[in-house]
């Protein structure tokens, strides 16, 4: 069970396969319970439809409504869809170091969709009490402008199961091997010949200051890994070794 429950959650296939088997479900539900023959399921205006409080019983109003809901949805997603990630992996994200605004631009962005959402969402919580053909465009539009930014967040991904998997199922590296440079996930091995080198830690952080500590101590290490790869044994004689700097005066 707690394998076949990684599958369910790892496979997005089976994933929205058994979200659509419950879906099925409370369908057959809904359809128990009398709901599909309630007012609720109505099309058009009627003594029933009120929105916001307000009863909508002619087809002007109707027609006004039906727009608003369209058009509202089309703003809302659009923009969900585009400053939504944008918030999450660009300014929350604590791996992101560079911003492509200002400081206070970012911090405008923010505020302006916060507010925006909090008021709108009042407006969307009315829709789905509404009436079920107003509900029924609201999905439609949802669907047409999901396909536009999916499509546009996808358009320059290929398509490789064995290449995401591994990138999932790779647990002995996990963020390390995202964080460290390429030559400390292979890292020389020493052996009794390896020199020691001194590294100059203070102008390795100095040209590094925009890094954080432990990128800064990654960039450390594979600059003590270069020196030793660049070392010029060339020079020395077969029976010669290099000069090693004791373990106290090394930095």
């Amino acid at each position: 069970m707690h394998i076949s429950l990684n599958t369910l959650f790892d496979d997005k296939r089976l994933t929205i396969s058994a979200v659509y088997v419950w879906f099925t479900v409370l369908i057959m539900m809904f359809w128990q319970l009398g709901i599909f023959q309630s007012d609720f399921m109505s099309f058009g205006p009627n003594d029933h439809l009120t929105y916001m409080g307000v009863n909508v019983d002619n087809w002007g109003e109707y027609a006004l409504i039906a727009s608003y809901i369209g058009i509202s949805t089309l703003v809302n997603d659009l923009a969900g869809d585009s400053i939504g990630p944008f918030l999450s992996n660009n300014i929350a994200d604590f791996k992101t170091r560079v911003l492509p605004y200002q400081p206070r631009t970012c911090l405008i962005i923010s505020q302006m969709w916060s507010l925006y959402v909090s008021v709108a969402s009042i407006a969307s919580l009315y829709v789905a009490f509404s009436q079920a053909d107003l509900l029924f465009l609201r999905i439609m539009v949802d669907l047409c402008v999901n396909h536009y930014t999916t499509s546009r967040y996808i358009r320059n991904k290929k398509y490789d199961p064995v290449s995401y998997r591994k990138f999932f199922d790779d647990d002995a590296q996990g963020e390390l091997s995202v964080m460290m440079p390429s030559t400390l996930q292979n890292p020389v091995q020493p052996t009794d010949d390896t020199p020691y080198e001194v590294v100059d830690t203070d102008a390795v952080f100095q040209n590094n200051h925009d890094l954080r500590p432990v990128d800064q101590v990654s960039v450390c290490i594979a600059h003590s890994i270069e020196l030793h790869e660049h070392i010029d044994t060339t020079a020395l004689d077969d029976n010669e070794q290099p000069e090693r700097v004791p373990p106290s005066d090394m930095v």
